[in-house]
């Protein structure tokens, strides 16, 4: 038995302010995804399957998925690749993911993941059989600006997902959907297009909830968008999909990967030679290499090792609407970086070349007057042993320096006693580090 409820869909116009955190995508136009002409008869019908394997079994689960790919080749959509962990999800999680997968397949941004207070609300909603609401204008630093909301009684989440996304329109035998009360009325795909929305490109949040009931499982969700910073989510689409696949490369493991794998591509750029301690920018990024498109939204892994390590560790991050993720360190070592993409449902596992941050030993100069001539105060950083010269400016021999002091660098500062002249002092080379020399004129 199937049973949706009257979709919801409002809208606040208002000026949108972009956040930093903000994951948005400029493709595709709203008016790029079409609803079919007529409801689409699941094809195999998977209501027979579920009825001798049960709602929850994996011949159900199969049955529906095959539908929905039937369904999204008439869209020319290519099929939905469930996550490996999607039979241990909840019937609400799993409607996060599937609602996900509907919009990421169509080039659309996902919602960035699950919200508690929107998740309550979704429960309430499941509970009553009725739509969610939204609970308040501001969830945490979060400004709602538009929303919209959609309930099913149904098998499961794939099965309400078929129900909203390819039977909320008329068809020969009527429609599920309560507000479609004809052929062509305002209300037909309400429900697929609260899935589908762009929401005006803004930050997209969830909330899902479900109760198993007699007859169905209620199902509710609601889709958020605004703009600020998110509040804290109960599951993130990046932890999803970076929790979901067996990566190309697994965290901890010692050498990154040697190439990418098609369809998808995957590249590391780094700022190539820092100072210890100052910035650098760390940029992954993923691109279909078929359309040349950026995959947006996409969980992934960025990675890092340095010279003194013998295994790497990884982060899991979510590409925004350029396909990229952005990280700024502060290396005080050598380090190579490289991101790892766990594949989608329309794309293959990938994984770029490593590429390394050369580090300098950080030197810093000064000078004060002492009781007899100058006190020279050299800072450095880090401590690794590097062999420390001082040097002064001179024409007596052909280098044009003159080492006066020689040492292995213990400490984090050392003084001299100079007069007036020109120095410099140079920490040389050890593993993980360059060279680097500061001067300074004592005058």
């Amino acid at each position: 038995m199937v049973r949706m409820g009257r979709f919801v869909s409002l809208a606040l116009v208002t000026a949108v302010v972009t956040s930093g955190l903000s994951v948005t995508v400029a493709i595709p136009a709203a008016a790029t995804i079409t609803d079919p002409a007529t409801n689409v008869a699941p094809s195999p019908d998977y209501w027979p399957t579920c009825a001798t394997y049960g709602a929850s079994s994996a011949q159900c689960t199969t049955a529906v998925v095959a539908a929905i790919n039937n369904a999204r080749s008439l869209e020319n959509v290519g099929p939905m690749m469930l996550p490996s962990n999607f039979a241990a999800l909840n019937p609400a999680e799993q409607a996060f993911v599937v609602s996900n997968l509907e919009r990421v397949d169509r080039g659309l941004q996902p919602a960035a993941g699950m919200v508690g207070t929107l998740d309550t609300s979704a429960q309430t909603a499941a509970n009553n059989d009725a739509d969610p609401s939204l609970p308040s204008w501001t969830i945490g630093a979060f400004n709602a600006n538009r929303w919209g909301s959609n309930w099913a009684g149904d098998l499961n989440a794939l099965a309400a997902d078929y129900d909203w996304m390819y039977a909320d329109g008329w068809g020969t035998s009527g429609s599920f959907n309560m507000d479609c009360t004809g052929p062509g009325a305002a209300g037909c795909w309400g429900h697929r297009h609260n899935i589908l929305s762009t929401y005006g490109g803004e930050e997209l949040i969830t909330g899902t909830g479900y109760a198993v009931q007699s007859q169905w499982t209620s199902i509710a969700q609601i889709f958020v968008a605004g703009s600020g910073s998110y509040p804290a989510f109960v599951l993130s689409w990046a932890t999803e999909m970076a929790n979901s696949a067996a990566l190309t490369m697994p965290p901890g493991t010692s050498t990154p990967p040697t190439g990418s794998q098609d369809p998808s591509s995957a590249t590391i750029a780094t700022t190539t030679t820092v100072v210890a301690g100052h910035s650098a920018s760390i940029t992954g990024r993923i691109n279909d290499p078929v359309s040349g498109l950026p995959v947006a939204g996409a969980g992934v892994y960025l990675c890092h090792r340095t010279a003194l390590q013998s295994t790497g560790s990884c982060t899991s991050m979510l590409t925004d609407s350029t396909g990229a993720v952005h990280l700024t360190v502060k290396p005080v070592v050598w380090t190579e970086w490289w991101v790892v993409f766990p594949g989608s449902s329309s794309l293959a596992a990938s994984a770029s070349r490593a590429n390394a941050i050369s580090v300098k030993t950080a030197v810093v100069l000064a000078y004060a007057r002492a009781t007899t001539g100058w006190r020279l105060t050299g800072t450095f950083a880090p401590i690794r042993g590097q062999v420390i010269r001082l040097q002064v400016r001179t024409t007596a021999n052909s280098t044009g320096w003159l080492t006066v002091s020689k040492v292995i660098l213990r400490t984090r500062a050392l003084s001299y006693h100079v007069s007036r002249a020109s120095y410099r002092v140079c920490a040389a080379a050890v593993q993980g580090l360059l060279a680097n020399c500061a001067y300074v004129y004592v005058h």
